[in-house]
């Protein structure tokens, strides 16, 4: 049997004819992190000693130790000086998830929003048998962006044990990233898009009717008559509309409820803040000719919203509020108020589990819904 490696990937491929005591030193590397990925070498086992590996890549002592000590930075394996070199408790193939996201979510001037929110709580978890989450943002299709080439380097060097894509993965769809991403057709992933829009990886989503469900339930249940509807524009483009928003009047009316179009308004979500100006036109005039219930459908504009409803005066009696949330991080509220959202802690533990069942062979799942909860503010 010959000691030259077969290449799986392009990434080797290309690495490999950059001369040929660099091509070996990434044949080992190749080699040993596939071993560790394929279950061959366990967390804690012992490697060859370098003279053996010497000898059976048929290479000098230089090389060895250079494809070592990139292994040992990329987290891969540990030295402990005469006892030897052993595979890392927790080498990143088993351990690192990445989660990718389309901006710089911590930029935003919002505060709450679902990828705010999943960030904080990725980078803040403590998770069981040493596994930790990675964030990657900024991934839009520009290929100079530092995180691309970062994430694109992880996977070239199985520095991942699996992927969640915080939306679709559209924006660098012409990008060698994107195919790097499916040739590795063993690498978990999921991504939180409305449909299941790629065959290889599963997709989480939440019900949009349900929400609409739950909130108007809610208003009819007590007795709401007029109602109104804010939120941020929720499509790509210059798509102002909400989900349904043609329907939404005589979904209203079904449940007893007025919704003029005047009612109805959106806002872009850079301007979260003038919602407070907003409100206070909308809920202008006399008791019994403005809106008595309120669906707030972003939850980047709570804060204001509600802040202006409390600058006119009015309260539970005059009005009730439902609210999105992404639990379990309730925005602000200045007036009283029901919350409607998903906890993205559970979003989390989903995404874990599918990636875990299809690591395992178990998960046929394409599309897995999310569901809804719904809170009392504080």
């Amino acid at each position: 049997m010959g000691h030259v490696l077969e290449m799986k990937s392009k990434a080797v491929k290309q690495k490999k004819g950059n001369g040929f005591p660099n091509g070996r030193q990434n044949a080992i590397n190749e080699r040993l992190r596939r071993d560790v990925l394929e279950g061959v070498r366990l967390p804690g086992s012992r490697l060859p000693t370098r003279i053996e590996l010497q000898k059976k890549y048929r290479t000098t002592p230089v090389t060895v130790q250079r494809a070592l000590d990139k292994m040992e930075a990329d987290g891969f394996i540990r030295s402990e000086g005469r006892r030897g070199t052993f595979i890392s408790s927790n080498p990143p193939c088993l351990s690192r998830y990445a989660i990718v996201f389309p901006f710089h979510i911590f930029s935003e001037k919002q505060a709450g929003t679902f990828w705010q929110v999943l960030g904080r709580l990725a980078t803040s978890r403590k998770m069981e048998d040493g596994k930790e989450f990675s964030l990657y943002m900024g991934l839009n299709g520009h290929i100079d962006e530092p995180d691309y080439k970062r994430l694109y380097q992880d996977l070239q060097s199985y520095r991942l044990a699996g992927i969640i894509f915080a939306s679709g993965l559209h924006l660098f769809s012409n990008t060698p990233l994107y195919k790097e991403i499916f040739a590795q057709k063993g690498l978990p992933k999921v991504a939180f898009m409305s449909e299941a829009a790629y065959p290889t990886i599963p997709a989480l989503t939440i019900d949009p009717d349900d929400f609409l469900r739950k909130a108007l339930d809610l208003f009819q249940s007590r007795g709401c008559r007029r109602l109104a509807i804010v939120g941020t524009m929720s499509g790509e483009g210059d798509t102002e509309t909400f989900h349904r928003e043609p329907e939404l009047p005589a979904e209203a009316e079904r449940r007893g409820m007025e919704l003029r179009p005047e009612w109805v308004q959106v806002m872009h979500y850079r301007l979260a803040s003038r919602t407070r100006q907003l409100m206070r036109l909308m809920f202008q005039g006399p008791r019994n000719s403005r809106p008595d219930a309120l669906l707030i459908w972003d939850s980047s504009l709570v804060p204001a919203a509600t802040q202006g409803i409390s600058e006119l005066g009015l309260t539970s009696k005059d009005i009730t509020v439902v609210g999105h949330c992404n639990f379990p991080e309730a925005p602000k509220s200045m007036v009283p108020i029901t919350f409607v959202g998903f906890n993205v802690n559970v979003f989390l533990d989903t995404c874990m589990n599918i990636m875990r069942r299809r690591k395992e062979g178990l998960s046929n799942l394409n599309l897995t819904m999310i569901p809804l909860e719904l809170k009392e503010g504080a």
